[in-house]
This record gives C-alpha cells, structure tokens and sequence, in this order.
C-alpha cells in the first residue's frame, strides 16, 4: 500500500500482513524479524525500512516507497528490455547484496522477485523476513544447522537445501 504522512506529506510503502495471517504468530514474527534485519540499513540498492507495527488489528511494515517493479515481473513482460539493460542493473543488485553481507547479514532469499527496478534504473533489494546473521570467526566452523529450511527452491544454493551452514557464497548462488 501507499501511504502518506499528514504531517510531512511523505509518501511512504506499506507491506502488510493479508487477513488470514493477521494473527498468525509466526507471520507477525516474520514482519518483526524483517524489521530487526533491515532497521539500520543504510545503502541506496536496499530498501529503507523505517518502522513496524504488530500493536494494531493489521500488522504492517513502513517502508521506502519504490516505484519500481519486481524482476520476475520484468522478466515476464519485457524481457527484450531487461535483456538490453541487465548489465547496468547487475551492479547495483551485487552492491546491495554486498552491502548487507558487510553489515552482517545473509538475505537467503535472492531471487528476481526480491529485486524492485524502476524505469530510471533504480535497483532496490527487498524482503530480508528469512535474513540470518552472517556467520563470523569461530561461527564458520561451528555455526548452527538450519533444520528449517527457507527460501525459493530454485534458487538455493545446495547447502541451502540441505540446511548446512549458510555464508555469501549461498546468496550469491541465489543472484
């Protein structure tokens, strides 16, 4: 949804829970760990994340308002498009990524729908509700097993599937 703020009259995205899962606990859990990951993040390629809410009867999220689409989409409709301007577009899509590898996380999720694209090129990494810590020093060798596993299938990485130890190289798999 769009919203706009009556004081400053910005314009605001809002990403809320649908009926069914308004009081789903896990679905709530979802948006407040989306939230967790993505509050601090400061990069251009990734999507601002400013604000949840799970008091009110429709959880929801507050986020950057983006024009653009997501990649599937762009990838179903105007692939002679997409096709013409994918180099330009790679860069910000690795960037965004990298930046949140730097800061700690791993998105687990990187797929074409996870990027939004506008016509002005804008590239913007979005949906971090599977996100995990990066694993660092000792935690490489001996970080846990994932016994749940999470993401889009088709583009997990093998030890994704398997629910071993994820790192970068898992997300990059993804992109």
């Amino acid at each position: 949804w769009e919203a706009i703020n009556d004081v400053t009259q910005e314009k605001y995205a809002l990403k809320s829970l649908v009926r069914s899962m308004r009081k789903n606990r896990q679905a709530i859990a979802d948006l407040k760990h989306e939230f967790t990951v993505a509050k601090d993040f400061d990069h251009e390629d990734v999507i601002h994340i400013y604000e949840v809410d799970i008091t009110k009867k429709t959880p929801y999220l507050v986020l950057e308002l983006s024009h653009g689409k997501n990649c599937k989409l762009i990838l179903r409709n105007r692939p002679a498009w997409i096709a013409h301007v994918l180099p330009q577009l790679l860069a910000p899509m690795v960037e965004g990524l990298a930046y949140m590898h730097k800061v700690g996380w791993l998105h687990c999720d990187v797929k074409p729908d996870n990027f939004l694209v506008d016509d002005d090129l804008e590239v913007k990494l979005i949906d971090f509700s599977i996100s995990r810590r990066r694993p660092r020093g000792l935690g490489k060798l001996f970080g846990r097993m994932f016994n749940k596993v999470q993401g889009t299938r088709s583009y997990m990485s093998p030890e994704q599937i398997r629910g071993k130890r994820l790192d970068v190289q898992s997300d990059i798999y993804g992109l």
